[in-house]
């Protein structure tokens, strides 16, 4: 559903789309922020779902001074994430409101209107994009840190506003049911080892 190689189309579509993809300079697509003194909001921290997700949800706990909490940077709804992990795991995406580490990029939207969150999920943790991140990751692997400006003189491929929603959409179901598949797996799994306990008593 995505462009491969030097193609301008997917080999895979949805009907009625046959426009070819455009490229567009990530700098010019996404733009850092950089807004300080929320830090009555929540904290956020970037997941290994490649989603941001706040500590108190996920039982992280970490004391950190209010007066450090200052220089959190604040996230909105559909904003990205250049997080420590993001060399191998890609931008985080955020649907909650919240701060984040000073240590991390928050990127938002130049043109909303035209740029599905949804789409671009996918697009930034997907293996294409993460590879395409090695000419700008410098460190080593436990410090490695991806230099913004070069990554903003990078292209990203993009479709239309109605296609791009189209695939966002398509690629939420699927998740959704994997969702449910796992979540019927560990109840099966809660069942299997209930009943073995019982039959070794």
């Amino acid at each position: 559903m995505f462009p491969e190689g030097n193609s301008k189309t997917p080999r895979i579509r949805f009907k009625w789309f046959s426009k070819e993809w455009k490229e567009e300079k990530f700098g010019e697509l996404l733009f850092r922020i950089n807004e300080k003194g929320y830090e009555f909001l929540d904290t956020l921290t970037a997941s290994k779902s490649g989603e941001m997700l706040k500590r108190k949800s996920i039982n992280y706990h970490i004391q950190v001074a209010k007066e450090s909490l200052k220089n959190y940077n604040r996230v909105l709804k559909n904003d990205f994430v250049l997080h420590l992990s993001t060399y191998e795991s890609g931008l985080a995406y955020s649907k909650e409101i919240g701060i984040t580490s000073p240590a991390y990029d928050v990127l938002r939207f130049f043109d909303k209107n035209n740029n599905d969150p949804i789409f671009f999920k996918y697009v930034f943790s997907n293996k294409k994009f993460i590879n395409s991140l090695v000419p700008f990751t410098y460190g080593l692997r436990q410090g490695k840190s991806i230099n913004l400006e070069e990554l903003n003189k990078s292209l990203i491929e993009k479709t239309n506003i109605s296609e791009q929603q189209k695939i966002g959409d398509f690629f939420c179901k699927i998740d959704t049911l994997i969702n449910l598949y796992n979540s019927k797996l560990n109840k099966l799994k809660q069942i299997k080892e209930a009943l073995l306990q019982k039959l070794l008593i």
